[in-house]
């Protein structure tokens, strides 16, 4: 009966056709428009997918780019908590950096105080500042040691001028915080981590911001962009630093992209109400051409439907059964590949894979079609339009018809090359650390948490007398006998250090002696400890052996040493006390005969003057002047000697003993018309008798040895030093030849006749031994003819504050 209606209608609609062009049209119009709607809600997805992937991108870069800050401060807190830094900071800094590329500077500091940072050039004003001195420094610092982990500060202005953002990585020592391992990333290398270039010129409006732990107010890295935006915006936290990703479609081109299509399906209805009008006698032939549009569209829905499943950049649909493949417009951004390129070749794809990954790809896909898997995942490197290769994961859904075969594969591409790139630096500083480990001179032993050795390194094979190959790790402690330093009492499994560490005991210093394989005894030090994930697991324990057995030799040879020279010290000693006291006595012995000498002389040439000839009286003279000469020797070689006495040293005046000195030389100044000019003298700590000395004797040597005709001018100088006292004694005379400068510093060394001038050579030498007490330098600058100048210096004591 239902037939015979719907008969009925038709005949009536063939009957009218204007009624039947009017209602094609309204259908036409309702089902076109249902279909830009669609597409509308379509585009939308598209969009709001967009903005997902765009923002789940640059949260990768973000991750992948400061994953070397993770594993650079690891390194350095390890390196610090091990065996401290010290002097090879630089070199330590230098190797980290070297292998992060998107680090600038790399931090080591104490407590919150900057100690070391690489490079130092420019950087030069961060060295000692106390991050904890700074509010907003201080609160983010917090942050990272209640995390336990490596936490972003900034970004903010840094001291050494511009801006950036500061990693800090807590370091423990002893379960008690010491200090961090930070690293500073500059704006414009996080930008160049990120890829962020030519906002304004981008789809995306990006910007990061973060709540400002003083003023708790949003605040943005990015420069705010005027304009607003009508896009879809999507937004997901940064932990590493408390920062939010906000990306935002500048424009939504959903209504514009639609707006044609509006209008051509209007019109679309118009022409077909007009033809269903002209063609009312033909509604079966209508019927099909609407049946099969309407076909085309549902299964373009269901690709798009599908394709929002997939996880990643490119989306592409391949119909395995008419092998038409199609793929997104992120496919070009991708790889540089446009529609045209991939079309024109039907196998495009295998073509572009890596000839070392197409074999086993080709395979993999092929049993997973022929199997009743739903779901594919290949990874292999893909071929880009400018040359080189890409790493890429290809995920795809597999849609199969009743009887389980596979017709259809729908998925997408997605470029993981910068995430290789990460793994691919992450193994590289593995074996890097493990040829640092190798090469150490300190043996290490580490083992996994049930006790298993798993590192030896190479030092800890000779300490046993072991090749690489020898022995296997896992059965290390078959191999190995320890004693206790005695070097005869086995030391028990559980009394090791390994054993102890991995049990949660500290071990420090533990002195065992191991027998080597060839039958040497090695003594070692022995520290460790339990190694400890950032959230307390325990995954095994580490030792570090220092071989102290060449130590502990030369420890016995020194003490050996140090006793012989001991006694040979009381030997000196003994000997020098009588020897100075042969000095004195025989001094003050011979001066007595020379006095008696001189005064028999005297008494001759008194008495008999006046019968004695010229010769007789030449001779006498010479007689006295002999005996007076040697009674100077004598009483010169007292000073000397006397010179070494270690009398008490006290604080005085330098300008007091120089007023002294002028008035005992106040005939000679006065007789010679000398000028002698001083700088400000300080207060010494020395032995006043001596430096009194001294000063006598260099100002002397100046009056003595003057320029003929000329009035001489003598001149006192000084210059404060941090760990001595310098002083110099400058005048106009005859001046030293270069050749004689060290040699009138030896006793009895004269450069003049007695004829020219008086004196017995050992002025200097006594000022030599009186500046050498005080742990000093003396030394002459001169010339013949041009005066001279006399340098010396004298040691000032640890607790003197002049």
């Amino acid at each position: 009966m239902m037939r015979s209606k719907i008969k009925s209608l038709l005949k009536n609609f063939n009957k009218r056709p204007i009624l039947t062009g009017i209602a094609v049209f309204f259908i036409s119009l309702g089902l076109t428009q249902f279909l830009t709607y669609k597409d509308f809600l379509l585009i939308k997805s598209y969009e709001k997918e967009s903005v997902i992937e765009r923002t789940n991108l640059i949260e990768k870069k973000i991750m992948a780019g400061l994953s070397n800050a993770l594993s650079a401060t690891k390194t350095l807190a390890y390196i610090e908590r091990k065996y401290g830094v010290g002097d090879d900071f630089n070199h330590i800094a230098h190797e980290i950096l070297r292998n992060n590329p998107n680090l600038d500077a790399i931090q080591l500091l104490e407590n919150g105080t900057i100690k070391y940072n690489y490079p130092l050039v420019g950087n030069e004003m961060v060295i000692g500042y106390d991050i904890f001195s700074d509010s907003l420094r201080s609160k983010e610092a917090i942050k990272a040691i209640e995390s336990n982990t490596l936490f972003f500060a900034g970004p903010f202005e840094l001291r050494q001028g511009g801006s950036g953002i500061v990693g800090r990585l807590p370091i423990y020592k002893e379960n008690i915080f010491w200090g961090f391992a930070a690293v500073v990333v500059r704006l414009e290398t996080f930008y160049e981590i990120i890829g962020i270039e030519n906002l304004d010129q981008d789809l995306f409006a990006v910007q990061f911001s973060k709540i400002n732990p003083d003023s708790g107010e949003e605040e943005l890295f990015l420069p705010h962009q005027q304009n607003t935006f009508s896009g879809y915006t999507h937004s997901i936290p940064i932990p590493l630093g408390d920062w939010k990703l906000t990306v935002q479609l500048k424009e939504s081109q959903a209504f514009s992209k639609n707006k044609k299509a509006f209008l051509l399906r209007i019109i679309f209805s118009v022409v077909l109400g007009m033809a269903a009008w002209y063609l009312a006698i033909q509604p079966s032939i209508l019927q099909a051409k609407v049946n099969k549009q309407s076909k085309q569209l549902k299964k373009s829905n269901e690709r798009f439907e599908y394709a929002t499943l997939a996880t990643s950049d490119a989306i592409w649909d391949w119909d395995l059964v008419t092998n038409k493949v199609y793929r997104s417009e992120n496919f070009e951004k991708l790889f540089g590949y446009t529609s045209e390129d991939f079309s024109k070749h039907p196998d495009f794809w295998n073509r572009h894979i890596h000839p070392e990954d197409f074999q086993n790809s080709k395979i993999e896909l092929e049993n997973t079609l022929e199997s009743k898997q739903e779901y594919w995942e290949q990874e292999f490197r893909f071929l880009k339009k400018d040359g080189t290769y890409a790493y890429v994961v290809d995920k795809g859904i597999i849609i199969r018809n009743e009887n389980g075969k596979a017709i259809r594969l729908i998925g997408a591409t997605q470029d993981i090359s910068k995430i290789k790139a990460t793994e691919f630096a992450i193994e590289k500083e593995k074996e890097f650390l493990k040829a640092m480990m190798e090469n150490l001179s300190e043996g290490i032993i580490a083992c996994d948490h049930n006790g298993h050795i798993t590192v030896l390194n190479k030092t800890t094979r000779e300490m046993f007398g072991f090749s690489k190959g020898e022995f296997e790790i896992s059965k290390w402690k078959d191999y190995y006998k320890c004693y206790q330093p005695d070097g005869v009492t086995l030391v028990n499994e559980n009394e090791t250090p390994l054993y102890k560490a991995l049990g949660g005991e500290r071990v420090s210093q533990q002195e065992l002696v191991i027998r080597s394989n060839n039958g040497q005894n090695k003594i070692v030090l022995c520290s460790g400890e339990q190694i400890k994930t950032t959230d307390g697991r325990i995954i095994g324990a580490v030792v570090v052996m220092l071989d102290i057995t060449e130590k502990r030799k030369k420890d016995k040879d020194l003490t050996k040493m140090s006793e012989d020279l001991k006694a040979r010290a009381a030997e000196l000693e003994a000997s020098n006390a009588e020897l100075e006291q042969f000095a004195y006595v025989a001094s003050h012995d011979l001066q007595e005969p020379l006095r008696m000498i001189t005064s028999f002389l005297k008494l001759i040439e008194k008495k008999y003057n006046p019968i004695l000839d010229e010769k007789g009286k030449q001779f006498i003279h010479f007689a006295m002047d002999g005996s007076i000469r040697m009674r100077q020797i004598i009483t010169d070689l007292l000073e000397y000697s006397r010179a070494g006495n270690s009398i008490q040293p006290e604080e005085f005046s330098i300008q007091e003993i120089l007023n002294e000195v002028v008035i005992l030389e106040k005939n000679h100044i006065k007789r010679l018309g000398a000028v002698l000019t001083h700088d400000p003298l300080p207060n010494i700590y020395a032995v006043k008798v001596q430096i009194r000395q001294l000063l006598q004797n260099l100002i002397n040597n100046s009056l003595k040895f003057t320029t003929p005709g000329s009035k001489p001018k003598i001149h006192i100088a000084y210059q404060e030093c941090p760990k001595y006292w310098k002083f110099s004694v400058k005048d106009n005379g005859i001046g030293v030849a270069p050749e004689y400068h060290d040699k009138i510093f030896q006793i009895f060394q004269r450069l003049h006749t007695r004829q020219e001038y008086e004196g017995t050579g050992l002025g200097l030498a006594n000022c030599k031994k009186i500046v050498e007490n005080h742990q000093g330098k003396i030394k002459i600058i001169s010339n013949e003819g041009m005066g001279s100048t006399i340098f010396f210096t004298l040691m000032k004591p640890d607790t003197f504050e002049s």
